[in-house]
Parts: structure tokens; C-alpha cells; sequence
């Protein structure tokens, strides 16, 4: 595989989506929104405002959070466990979203603007034309994760650090997550993406199809939020290894079940 023609296919897709209000506007304004304005306004209004108690719901936390809570106030609390664990699991929808508004335009959108023939008739190989579309989901999304990431990480810090005296973020679930959590996820629904989006007839059809990626960080985050679930290091790394293994398959099988006769004879 020769990555400057992969970088070709990235360059070419990449000159659509910037001059594309409609796929460009969601990848700036979904990560402010998800990463930035939610998490900030559900853990600093009520910490501000005065509205955390002491329920004493931090003596039936799992004794890893209760160990890492200890010599904490209940605000103090209240603000590390929302700031640092329980809001966690919101960074992992940007990639997810922004990879597959983009992924899922990728042969679908060219089938739809009539380009998909010219494009197959060219002398890459299917793996570069793969990996040239997986860049051009994948760098836009994890430049939109890590750049909401680093806003709301000063936010928090500049809030908070009166009230600990240093900074709270980034801690180390934080930077698993962002570094090998995130970017894993974002394979993972790019390459089922670009899968189905060579399968079927339009981008939204793709686009309705891969949605269905974003159930489980919907579970996971309504677990952290209501209390059930709490992520802690060692269930994040044992994620992480399980969305490689994932990333792998789906890499192996997309590569086998691309197939550029199929799809130029079902145009």
C-alpha cells in the first residue's frame, strides 16, 4: 500500500466537506455542545449555586472512588466524581458522531453526486482507497474530540482549581480515554461506515444504519450519570483492549467485503 496515494483520496474528500455547510457546522458545533456546554453547566451551575448536599452517597461508592474521594468535601466530591469520571464517557460520542457523519457520505455521497465511477476506475488498490477514506473521517473527528477535550479541560481547571488548589484534569482515565478510547471507537465506526456505505444507495441511509454505534455509550453514559456504572482505570484499559480486537476484525472483514464490481453493478 503506498500512503501518499491513500493521502490523495484524504485530499479530495477533505476539499468536498470543507466547502459542505452541512457536514461542516455539525463537526464544530456537536463537540462544543456534547464535550463543553453539557458537562459545564451539570457540574459547575450546581456547584456554584450551592445545590450539592451531603446525602452521604459517597459511603456507598465503590471503594476505589471512595479511596480516591477520601479528605474531599461533599462539593469537592460532588465536582471531582461529575468532572472527571461521570462525564467521561460524553468524549467518546464526538468521535462516533462527527466519524460517522463524514464516513457514512463517503461511497454513498459519491454514488449520490455521481463520482463513484470515476473514482473506482482509478489505479489505487482497494486498501488505499479504504485507508484514504478512513483518514478523512478519522483526522476531522479526533481534531474536534481533542480540541473540545482541551476547551473543557481549561474550563473545568479555571473553575475548579480554587476550590482544590490544583488542576484537576487531565487525570490518567481522562488521558486513556482521549488517546486510545476515542481514536479506537472512531475506527471502529468509520470502518462499519465506509462498510455500509459501499452497500447501499445514500448517505443518510449509511448514516441511519451506523447510529445504532451509539447505544452503548448511551448505556454507559446513563449508567455513570444515575450512579449504576462507574468507569474506573482498569475497566477503561480492559475497554480499550476490547475496541482493539474490535478495530481489527472490522478492518480485516471491511478489506474482504469491499468489492468494486459490486458496487459499479449495483449503480
Amino acid at each position: 500500500m503506498n500512503l501518499r496515494n491513500a493521502w490523495l483520496v484524504f485530499n479530495k474528500d477533505w476539499a468536498e466537506i470543507k466547502s459542505s455547510k452541512q457536514i461542516l457546522i455539525p463537526i464544530i458545533v456537536l463537540p462544543l455542545v456534547i464535550v463543553v456546554v453539557l458537562p459545564t453547566m451539570a457540574v459547575q451551575v450546581p456547584a456554584l449555586l450551592g445545590g450539592v448536599a451531603n446525602d452521604g452517597s459517597q459511603s456507598i461508592l465503590p471503594s476505589q472512588f471512595s479511596s480516591l474521594l477520601s479528605g474531599m468535601d461533599p462539593k469537592q466530591s460532588y465536582v471531582y466524581l461529575m468532572a472527571t469520571v461521570v462525564f467521561a464517557p460524553f468524549t467518546l460520542l464526538v468521535p462516533l458522531l462527527v466519524s460517522s457523519i463524514i464516513s457514512s457520505d463517503s461511497f454513498a455521497g459519491e454514488k449520490e453526486r455521481k463520482t463513484i465511477e470515476g473514482l473506482l476506475a482509478t489505479p489505487l488498490s482497494d486498501t488505499e482507497l479504504l485507508v484514504g477514506k478512513i483518514l478523512v473521517a478519522l483526522i476531522p473527528a479526533m481534531a474536534a474530540t481533542w480540541g473540545a477535550a482541551a476547551i473543557y479541560t481549561v474550563v473545568t481547571d479555571f473553575f475548579d482549581y480554587s476550590l482544590f488548589g490544583y488542576a484537576i484534569l487531565p487525570n490518567l482515565i481522562w488521558i486513556v480515554i482521549l488517546l486510545g478510547l476515542a481514536p479506537g471507537f472512531a475506527i471502529a465506526a468509520i470502518g462499519l461506515s465506509v462498510i455500509i456505505s459501499s452497500r447501499v444507495n445514500g448517505a443518510r441511509e449509511a448514516q441511519q444504519l451506523t447510529g445504532i454505534l451509539v447505544i452503548p455509550i448511551i448505556i454507559l453514559m446513563l449508567g455513570e450519570i444515575s450512579g449504576i456504572v462507574l468507569v474506573g482505570v482498569a475497566a477503561v484499559f480492559a475497554i480499550l483492549l476490547g475496541v482493539i480486537a474490535l478495530d481489527y476484525a472490522i478492518l480485516r472483514v471491511g478489506l474482504k467485503l469491499f468489492n468494486r464490481e459490486r458496487i459499479l453493478s449495483k449503480l
